[in-house]
């Protein structure tokens, strides 16, 4: 079975985008996408960001999920059964730690962050968003650790395209 890993997030994010379709609008969301993954040859993990997470990204302060978001999305990962942790810091980070040391196969993720930290291998996701969440598409690419880049390579592929710590942003 494959060991996946999730930014909790980046689920939360989506959920949020799609308010106002149900009167619980993000926890339908949530709901229906633990739904689909409960089904899948997967044992999830959703890492979540900790304390020692940056305030500051790109310049600016980084928004918060709302606490009662967090614990109503943890309250449904366990139901659902799913394993979920708060990292020290930055989620990314402990992906990528997690993912050296062997203990999950991919890492999901929809920028680089992940390998920058020394993930393995990240399953790279573009959702192109409708109004209605099953129009939504996702678009997947996997990425090796050493195959497409060289960690000089991704060195340089940050400093050009600017990521979440670069402070000329």
């Amino acid at each position: 079975m494959l060991r996946l890993t999730n930014l909790s997030s980046r689920w939360m994010f989506a959920a949020k985008y799609h308010h106002g379709q149900t009167k619980n609008a993000v926890q339908a969301s949530l709901f229906k996408r633990l739904g689909r993954l409960f089904h899948l040859p997967v044992l999830p993990l959703f890492v979540f960001d900790g304390p020692k997470h940056p305030v500051n990204k790109r310049k600016k302060k980084v928004t918060k999920t709302t606490d009662w978001l967090t614990a109503e999305f943890k309250d449904l990962l366990e139901g659902f059964g799913f394993t979920h942790w708060d990292a020290p810091g930055e989620a990314e980070a402990e992906l990528a730690l997690l993912s050296n040391k062997g203990r999950i196969d991919v890492v999901m993720s929809e920028d680089f962050n992940a390998m920058l930290f020394g993930a393995q291998r990240v399953m790279r996701m573009w959702v192109v968003f409708s109004t209605d969440e099953s129009d939504s598409s996702y678009m997947v690419k996997v990425y090796e650790k050493g195959s497409q880049f060289s960690p000089n390579e991704l060195v340089l592929i940050a400093l050009l395209a600017g990521g979440d710590y670069d402070v000329s942003h």
